[in-house]
C-alpha cells in the first residue's frame, strides 16, 4: 500500500491529491488507486478483471483491506453529504494548518451547503 510516512514526502502527497496518475508511484500503488477510483466513480462497471488486477499486486488480505477501506470511505462521504455534515471550526482550522491537509476544508465543508 502507499508508503508515505507522516511528516515526510509532502510533494508526493500533494501530487497524489492533484493527479495521482502523474505522481511518482509504483505499479502496485497505481493498481490500488485505479481500483479505488473505479469503485468510487463507476461501481456498476466493476468486473472480476478489476479485482484480479488488484490481486496481481497484493495478497488476498491486502486486496480485501483495499476494497473494504474504499467502500467505507465512500459510505461515510455519502452519508455526510446526505446529512449535510460540515467540518466543525476546530477540525477545519486543523485541516488548513496541516501541510498535507490544506485541501480538506475546500474539498469537504466548502461543497456541502
Amino acid at each position: 500500500m502507499l508508503r508515505v510516512e507522516s511528516g515526510g514526502e509532502h510533494a508526493l502527497v500533494q501530487a497524489i491529491k492533484e493527479n495521482w496518475r502523474g505522481a511518482a508511484l509504483g505499479e502496485a500503488d497505481r493498481a490500488m488507486l485505479a481500483y479505488a477510483e473505479k469503485l468510487t466513480r463507476t461501481p456498476w462497471a466493476m468486473t472480476r478483471a478489476d479485482l484480479d488486477e488488484l490481486r496481481r499486486h497484493f495478497t488476498e488480505e491486502q486486496a480485501y483491506d483495499i476494497v473494504v477501506i474504499a467502500c467505507l470511505f465512500n459510505f461515510m462521504d455519502r452519508a455526510a453529504d446526505a446529512f449535510g455534515v460540515e467540518l466543525d471550526a476546530t477540525l477545519r482550522a486543523r485541516a488548513r494548518s496541516a501541510p498535507e491537509g490544506e485541501a480538506l476544508g475546500e474539498a469537504a465543508a466548502g461543497k456541502r451547503s
